[in-house]
């Protein structure tokens, strides 16, 4: 015999159905948006994620393949690689083909279930080289059929990029013809250990009328290159660590940001009305300090500056820069030791009476016990400069030269943020060596607060 519910019972039973049914339905409402929410809403999630969506009821189930962004960085791989090197002390060839081949694997998937008719970026972030030839020449095409905005390439070594022979070529410039059609969608092309001849970045530059951003880094395939046109939209250029590169011409209206990294090499700027950003990092920087004239038909513009010296020449007769009206912004990094100068790079500051942040990241080298007298400060007024970061700070001669004469100058000086650690040691533990040296570089520190009354104006950093 079936007993009969009691009222508390009943009442408790309906609540819960009722429960039930509304959860059902807020998951309805969800599931019942229309398709362009659901695909933007599961584009803030990583590949997996979306797909992992599938499995949340049928509507669900194939619109992860709609997604406009493929990025398919396995950086986590990578780490987990160096960490095996490290501990083992050698490269695990075996783990890393079989990392490899589950990577390729993983894009091919997602590829073939991909139904979507455009794509906004399409990134590959992995170790692979020519002998994946076959995949990443197909992932190419797949990307340009679908009209792909943004194409990253970033076939990085898990060490380092190595150059040999089995570094991934981009296809040959008869390949590259049959997506003429789909080439005037790119906006963006990032190569990076993806091997590349001028002629191809040439071709590309002309046949992609909305091509605004190229980068190339570590291609051994680069021997010149010419950025020009008159039609062309390009606003940032990035060339970096391409060895066998031999000149670089650009004649570009509407670039707006150029870098440089690597051996000194011919470069020639002519129509560059709007560039107003330059960064230059290896040999090039010191080519360029010694030959800065050669940019005095656009240096008037300029507004950022950033330059990586990796080298301090000791006697240094005082240069003439030409006048940087329009330079706010002006970022040093730089190798030095006690014997050299910041100072150095006092005129250049002087040629830019509007900069209004000065930043440096040092790192010094080559110790000594006996030190250098300090330099005569060299007078000149700074009446914009608000903001100076000094990074790598040591509170030797070398860098309290250059601390002393920015503080004395900068009369509208409003911040100056000192760090011990420069760019490279931030975000790791520091080590014993620099944990003795903390007391000594601050009490440096303090006698800068005290003889310039600094008060709240000095901020610490990693002290």
């Amino acid at each position: 015999m079936f007993k009969l519910t009691t009222g508390r019972k009943l009442r408790w039973l309906r609540k819960s159905v009722s429960a039930k049914k509304q959860k059902k339905r807020e998951e309805d409402k969800i599931s019942g948006l229309p398709d362009e929410v659901l695909v933007s809403i599961l584009s803030l999630l990583s590949i997996e994620e979306a797909a992992r969506t599938a499995v949340l009821a049928r509507r669900w189930r194939k619109v992860w393949t709609f997604i406009p962004t493929l990025n398919f960085d396995a950086s986590q791989a990578l780490l987990a690689l160096k960490e095996r090197r490290r501990i083992l002390g050698e490269l695990d060839n075996k783990m890393l083909a079989v990392e490899r081949d589950k990577y390729v694997d993983w894009v091919n998937l997602v590829l073939d279930a991909y139904q979507g008719s455009s794509i906004d970026e399409f990134r590959v972030q992995f170790d692979l080289d020519g002998n994946h030839r076959r995949d990443i020449d197909e992932w190419v095409d797949f990307a340009f059929k679908k009209k792909v905005k943004r194409l990253v390439m970033e076939l990085q070594k898990h060490v380092r990029c190595v150059r040999h022979k089995k570094v991934y070529s981009f296809p040959p410039l008869c390949d590259t013809f049959k997506r003429l059609h789909y080439c005037r969608y790119l906006i963006a092309l990032e190569l990076n250990c993806v091997n590349i001849s001028g002629d191809i970045v040439e071709y590309f530059i002309a046949s992609c009328p909305s091509l605004r951003q190229l980068s190339v880094e570590r291609s051994d395939s680069f021997v010149d290159l010419k950025v020009s046109g008159e039609s062309l939209c390009l606003e940032y250029l990035k060339i970096a660590y391409c060895d066998n590169l031999e000149s670089i011409y650009i004649s570009a209206a509407n670039l707006l940001s150029f870098e440089y990294f690597g051996k000194t090499i011919k470069i020639t700027f002519t129509n560059v009305p709007k560039l107003v950003e330059l960064s230059f990092r290896g040999r090039y920087p010191e080519y360029i300090i010694r030959h800065f004239p050669e940019l005095s038909n656009f240096a008037f513009q300029l507004v950022t500056l950033n330059l990586f010296v990796l080298h301090l020449e000791e006697k240094v007769k005082r240069r003439k820069f030409p006048l940087l009206a329009h330079l706010k912004n002006f970022e040093l990094r730089v190798y030095g030791s006690e014997f050299e100068s910041l100072l150095t790079f006092a005129p250049l500051i002087e040629a830019a009476p509007s900069l209004v942040r000065f930043a440096l990241d040092f790192y010094w080298y080559g110790k000594t016990v006996e030190k250098r007298k300090r330099k005569k400060i060299p007078k000149c007024l700074h009446y914009c400069l608000k903001e100076v970061e000094l990074a790598g700070f040591v509170g030797q001669t070398i860098d309290m030269e250059l601390a002393i004469y920015l503080l004395e100058n900068a009369i509208a000086l409003e911040k100056i943020i000192v760090d011990p650690l420069y760019l490279y040691q931030n975000g790791y533990p520091l080590l014993d060596e620099k944990l003795k040296e903390i007391p000594a570089i601050m009490k440096q520190v303090m006698k800068l607060k005290s003889e310039f009354s600094l008060g709240d104006r000095l901020i610490l950093r990693n002290f």
